[in-house]
């Protein structure tokens, strides 16, 4: 009631299906348009909601055809690319040098000799075909350790 008495002219929900509340709210009119964001790279199959915003890196050329609401895709692969062109990484002056770096490596447990390659996508959101990919760099690099974050 406090939303749809702010008289929106347009909602947007940026997830759909981690947060129960946001699920909720998307059901609703809540405003005369109402997008989806790429919080999932899938329609959302809510009535309410009128268009689905998406990127040319997920989107296959029938991608329509796989959506309940009109999609908008735009240009890139993720939105994340236009932000790291925005967005100045400071990596800590420690890990800047050589004994930064190993006093890392050791607080992890991760050998000095091996080369580190990390998967910071939340654990349950892969594809089980990252399996494969994960067995193709271990194979292709014996001296490999694969990093996968936590829930």
């Amino acid at each position: 009631a406090m939303i749809a008495a702010e008289e929106l002219d347009v909602l947007v929900v940026a997830e759909i299906g981690m947060d129960p509340h946001a699920y909720a709210l998307a059901q609703g009119r809540l405003a005369p348009v109402q997008i989806a964001m790429h919080g999932h790279a899938s329609t959302s199959g809510i009535p309410s909601l009128d268009y689905y915003v998406s990127y040319e890196g997920f989107s296959e050329p029938d991608a329509q055809s796989h959506y309940s609401e009109k999609l908008l895709i735009l240009d890139g692969l993720t939105p994340l690319t236009r932000w790291y062109d925005l967005t100045n990484f400071d990596i800590s002056p420690v890990l800047k040098t050589k004994q930064g770096r190993v006093a890392f490596r050791k607080r992890f447990k991760i050998p000095a000799e091996v080369t580190v390659y990390a998967c910071l996508q939340t654990i349950y959101k892969l594809s089980p075909r990252m399996d494969n990919v994960t067995r193709e760099i271990l194979t292709r690099d014996p001296d490999a350790v694969v990093l996968f974050k936590e829930l």
